[in-house]
């Protein structure tokens, strides 16, 4: 898949993969695996925090639910979920 086609679906869905904007934590975990765990966005508050896969960032809240999702491609090969072998990958 193109990263055409996944900015694509990503703004007719609000999602890539397992993973989107208001979807519970432990989904993506299921399909992909533990993320990163990043720093508190905030240094005053515990939540929320930061996670991710490859350069996809999310923002978590104290919910677990996925508030943002961001990624940066200046640096690398763009990576998202869903590759051919379920798991994630450059593409």
């Amino acid at each position: 898949m193109t990263a055409t086609r996944i900015l694509a679906e990503f703004g007719r869905t609000a999602r890539i993969g397992p993973i989107g904007c208001n979807a519970s934590l432990p989904a993506p975990v299921e399909d992909l695996g533990q993320p990163f765990a990043g720093d508190r966005v905030c240094a005053k508050s515990r939540w929320p925090r930061w996670f991710g896969y490859g350069n996809l960032q999310l923002v978590i809240c104290p919910c677990r639910l996925v508030v943002a999702v961001s990624s940066s491609f200046h640096d690398c090969s763009p990576m998202a979920p869903g590759q051919e072998d379920g798991g994630f990958g450059a593409i």
